[in-house]
């Protein structure tokens, strides 16, 4: 569920920068069509990935949606892909371990070149 709170913005996001961190059945004959779709329209995209940032690697991407779409990507050479990313509010509590983390390792993090806001 996405809370009425999340900032969504639509980015052009490197697919080395994307994780998938859950399995489900997925079905060739999606995986097909998406292919498909890709080759014969080499300078198009079929649509939205649905990610949020990684709770376990800074500058990554997790999948929430658009298994089938993402993994056409790779097969058919594609670099980048759009994707919706979803920012939910820290809680109170997210925010001081953040800040801790941060603190710790002595600051922030550069944004990764491989993102970049979709025009």
């Amino acid at each position: 569920m996405i809370s009425a709170n999340a900032k969504l913005s639509i980015r052009w996001i490197s697919l080395e920068c994307i994780q998938i961190k859950e399995f489900q059945q997925r079905y060739v004959e999606k995986l097909l069509e998406y292919i498909q779709l890709l080759l014969d329209y080499p300078n198009k995209y079929p649509g939205l990935l649905f990610v949020v940032p990684s709770d376990t690697h800074t500058g990554m991407f997790a999948l929430l949606d658009g298994h089938h779409k993402f993994c056409a990507y790779i097969m058919t050479g594609r670099k980048y892909t759009l994707c919706v990313v979803i920012e939910e509010p820290l809680s109170d509590s997210s925010r001081e371990v953040e800040r801790m983390a941060v603190d710790h390792v002595g600051g922030g993090s550069s944004p990764s070149p491989r993102i970049m806001e979709a025009t």
